[in-house]
């Protein structure tokens, strides 16, 4: 079976720069705070792999993945006194998938640094671990909202910026670089409304994770300290409450699953998960 990691589509478009490719995370929710190493690692282009992703507009409009509905949802605000009907829809000049070519080898890369193993060590006591092995981008994308409404409806066409781009980033309206557009058009008793936004340049969507297992091994009579590979090490924090093991060892795991994400209910309500075969490339063979 091929290795497998687990897409989060997220309810704000991130930049490039704020979440590092092949960085560690301890909080798939929040991929841009608390990652490792702080300073990016620079990538070979060569291990990174780059394909079209063919169906998102599809995936984003499927009935059956209702919870992306809901994200988008969060690109607009509305003051509802009447019945309403919605819907959303994703367009993007462009909608690519990134992927890291060897994790495997990376995270045995990264491991080469005292520093990350001392965090890793740290981290692992409060929460888990993942790689970021992909991404998921739109480039020029444009989020469409439609509802019929009521004459008592409000619309407020405003874009809350710190949730479309990213954190930070509202000199993204101050340079005009994003354009709101909104519309009224009456019809008796009811109202069709359209608001719109469109945010330029290549952003995140949705990121890849695999996640990082950790094993604890013993380094007494059964193993030489000289003979260790990168990526296990004698514990910095003290041996387990046993005493009866010394060591630690990280691998990443094959494949990851939902319940790999250790998501509390509130999390696993508003996330939105999906697997590799979730997505279509302009690559593949009929």
């Amino acid at each position: 079976m091929a290795p497998s990691a687990l897409t989060i589509i997220r309810d704000a478009f991130l930049e490039l720069e704020e979440v590092p490719f092949g960085c560690l995370v301890p909080d798939v929710t929040n991929p841009s705070q608390d990652y490792w190493p702080e300073q990016q690692v620079s990538l070979p282009p060569d291990q990174i792999i780059s394909r079209s992703i063919t169906n998102l507009r599809q995936v984003f409009t499927n009935e059956k993945r209702t919870g992306i509905g809901s994200k988008l949802t969060h690109f607009f605000r509305e003051n509802i006194k009447g019945q309403a009907g919605s819907s959303f829809e994703l367009r993007a000049t462009r909608s690519t998938a990134y992927f890291l070519k060897h994790p495997k080898s990376h995270v045995m890369r990264l491991c080469q640094e005292e520093t990350t193993k001392r965090w890793m060590e740290e981290t692992i006591r409060s929460s888990p671990i993942f790689l970021v092995v992909g991404f998921v981008t739109v480039t020029h994308a444009e989020v469409d909202h439609k509802r019929r409404a009521s004459k008592s409806f409000q619309a407020a066409a405003e874009v809350p910026i710190t949730s479309i781009i990213s954190f930070g980033a509202s000199e993204v309206l101050q340079n005009g670089n994003l354009l709101d557009v909104g519309g009224d058009v009456s019809i008796g008793s009811q109202s069709k409304v359209s608001t719109s936004f469109i945010a330029p340049g290549e952003r995140i969507v949705g990121i890849q994770y695999r996640k990082v297992h950790f094993h604890l091994f013993s380094l007494k009579n059964k193993v030489k300290e000289a003979t260790l590979e990168s990526n296990q090490w004698r514990m910095f924090l003290g041996v387990d409450r046993s005493g009866a093991e010394d060591a630690l060892e990280a691998v990443l795991q094959h494949s990851t699953v939902p319940d790999d994400l250790e998501l509390d209910d509130d999390d696993k309500d508003s996330s939105v998960m999906m697997v590799d075969e979730d997505f279509q490339y302009e690559d593949d063979t009929v």
